[in-house]
């Protein structure tokens, strides 16, 4: 605990700081999954309604 206050001597920033990057990491796995089902979905129905 003692180590934690030197690093960090102001815990609101550092609470601030680890909600940010966990809501940046949950953005981007977010986005990353839709691009993935999309790209997945658009091959399925491409495959199956072939374009004339």
């Amino acid at each position: 605990m003692c180590t934690k206050l030197a690093l960090f001597p102001n815990q609101s920033e550092f609470r601030k700081k680890s909600i940010v990057f966990f809501l940046n990491f949950v953005h981007n796995a977010t986005i990353n999954l839709i691009k993935f089902v999309d790209n997945k979905f658009f091959a399925e129905v491409l495959r199956h309604y072939p374009q004339n």
